[in-house]
């Protein structure tokens, strides 16, 4: 049976490298949207994020998902995020400027919480 290859060529310019959770939650977030070209285009100036999540609990694609199921964070006005602990997020978390983020025990961020520096 003879089966049938495809090519497609994609840019790069049409996708961003996913290496750690920490890349994943600023495309999955409100700091890209899709343009007409279905190409993904920053929605803030500047210089790029920083972001460090813990590797103890989010090294895991179920750790991440369940720490984050509430919804989209706003990131575009984030400098700088830190979280160094077990920490869950509620609906319409706001993140402004360096958030450091650290807690001895599990901690729920309520839902519209605002942290910033």
């Amino acid at each position: 049976m003879k089966k049938k290859l495809k090519i497609i060529d994609v840019f790069r310019s049409r996708f961003l490298l996913v290496k750690k959770y920490s890349d994943l939650l600023l495309v999955q977030f409100n700091l890209y949207q899709l343009n007409k070209n279905c190409c993904l285009v920053k929605q803030i100036e500047g210089e790029p994020l920083i972001i460090n999540l813990d590797d103890n609990y989010y090294k895991k694609v179920g750790d991440y998902l369940n720490r984050f199921k509430e919804g989209v964070l706003d990131i575009r006005n984030l400098i700088e995020l830190n979280v160094c602990s077990d920490v869950y997020f509620g609906k319409n978390v706001k993140l402004e400027g360096k958030v450091n983020i650290q807690a001895k025990q599990r901690n729920q961020l309520a839902n519209r919480t605002e942290l910033h520096d």
